[in-house]
């Protein structure tokens, strides 16, 4: 007997009924099965694309929610919800211009708190802190008690670093009854700024000829609330180390003669800002110069200093404690009247990695807790040379403890194992770089279980043209 429309209207909302209880006791196949008979039992029915969109973001199946949500949005365009499921997608695909638009249309469509929570929170994820500051504010104006917007809007101060209006409005959110996740962000963010006022006159000042005594004692000695270790940000690393039995890289040793000035060439393909021998000597002629702190040329120029501290520091990085003082040191001389950084500071608010945006990152209350933990762990289980380069530059880029300038404090390290150890250290060409060969390979070994083969070949490449560069440069000079 064929159904009536009224028979499919009720099965309809059978199937999202189940689908919602799935979903309310963690049952996340059921609720993607029962949302996926949903929009198949009634295709014109927005409600069904919605959820089974929601629950595919939420399964991390994200290219599979983008193809939804266009399905829902073609069907219904001016429907404020799934353009903003949509920027969900798009910004956890690494898609943030895209994500951005969403959020933009979501909010034009209807100013609602929860839109204009959300495209401010994109806005400062791309570092625009005025036009975020808005729309907290205007989301607050319209909704007083909507938790997570004041939590965002406290932590924007971090951003800001406006840290005394910071800490004000995260202590007033200590009064009130929070939900657990909105309570842990708070902690997060109070102790984080605890550890900003405890260390930053041992920071601040820090430079290439800086003893670091006090900073190591004060690392040391931390307080109580800043001892946790994220283990949800060690899952990669344990990743590497479960497949450390299988890795055979292969060993190019360092049997050329390192030019004087190696600190410079190593510094000024970081970046990069040089991209042969030749280019290199045309920039030692007749350097530029200019007055914009965020070229590339100041950024590279910077790296010089770090990479000529890291080159005594041997004896210190199998010590959890004068590790992170080092890499805390060359992150201060690398990054120093860079706009946007906070030189040789840990992260006091989350972040995350754009290319990579799933990649669990540390807690900033927990990151030096959770660094020493990762560095007593892996150096010495590490043979020295490759392996041990390639891990120690995944526990800086993976935990992500920096706010930004995490890869280039990384790469700085890798190169100065290899060069202990007797290998060639690399120089990474924008071709062989984060946005090339390394890059593909630092995503890759993220995602295939740990296997670091695709990091020795990139690092291999990096190390050969190394070699190129070095006998190139003999030549013209």
């Amino acid at each position: 007997m064929k159904k009536t429309s009224t028979g499919v209207e009720q099965q309809w909302r059978k199937t999202m009924g189940a689908g919602s209880r799935c979903a309310q006791t963690g049952d996340i196949e059921g609720a993607l099965q029962a949302f996926d008979s949903a929009v198949k039992q009634c295709p014109d029915r927005i409600e069904g694309w919605i959820n089974l969109g929601s629950m595919l973001v939420e399964c991390k199946q994200f290219k599979a929610a983008v193809n939804v949500m266009s399905k829902a949005i073609r069907l219904q365009p001016e429907h404020m919800l799934a353009h903003m499921i949509m920027g969900d997608a798009q910004r956890l695909i690494g898609q943030r211009d895209l994500a951005r638009k969403c959020y933009e249309q979501a909010v034009a469509l209807k100013r609602a708190p929860v839109a204009l929570n959300r495209l401010a929170c994109m806005l400062r994820e791309m570092v625009e802190p005025e036009g975020a500051q808005s729309l907290f504010d205007e989301a607050l104006e319209k909704d007083p008690n909507f938790i997570l917007a004041r939590v965002n809007r406290a932590t924007l101060e971090i951003s800001r670093r406006n840290y005394d209006e910071a800490h004000s409005q995260l202590e007033a959110l200590t009064k009130l009854n929070l939900p657990p996740s909105e309570a842990k962000e708070v902690f997060s963010a109070l102790t984080a700024l605890s550890e900003f006022h405890r260390l930053r006159n041992l920071i601040d000042p820090l430079t290439l000829d800086s003893e670091l005594t006090s900073l190591e004692n004060a690392l040391r000695e931390l307080p109580e609330n800043a001892r946790a270790v994220d283990l949800v940000a060690l899952e990669t690393i344990g990743n590497y180390l479960k497949q450390l039995p299988n890795a055979k890289p292969t060993v190019c040793a360092l049997d050329v003669e390192l030019p004087d000035d190696w600190a410079l060439i190593e510094a000024m393909h970081m970046i990069p800002y040089v991209h042969s021998a030749r280019e290199y000597v045309q920039f030692q002629s007749a350097p530029s110069l200019d007055d914009d702190y965020n070229s590339a040329l100041h950024q590279s120029v910077n790296m010089e200093a770090a990479a000529i501290a890291s080159r005594s520091s041997k004896d210190a990085m199998g010590d959890p404690v004068l590790a992170e003082a080092r890499i805390r040191h060359w992150h201060k001389l690398a990054v120093q009247d860079v706009k946007g950084f906070q030189p040789g500071h840990f992260k006091y608010i989350r972040n995350l990695d754009y290319r990579n945006p799933t990649l669990p990152m540390v807690d900033p209350a927990a990151a030096t807790a959770t660094f020493q933990f990762a560095i007593k762990n892996v150096y010495d289980v590490a043979p020295p040379g490759i392996v041990r380069a390639t891990l120690v530059f995944l526990v800086v880029a993976d935990l992500h403890a920096f706010g930004d300038g995490n890869g280039r404090v990384g790469m700085t390290w890798l190169n100065r194992e290899l060069e202990w150890a007797g290998e060639m250290p690399a120089l990474f060409a924008e071709h062989l770089g984060a946005k090339g060969g390394f890059g593909k390979a630092l995503y890759e070994v993220r995602t295939n279980g740990g296997d670091l083969t695709p990091m020795f070949e990139a690092i291999r490449a990096a190390q050969e043209y190394a070699k190129v560069f070095c006998t190139e440069l003999s030549s013209l000079r």
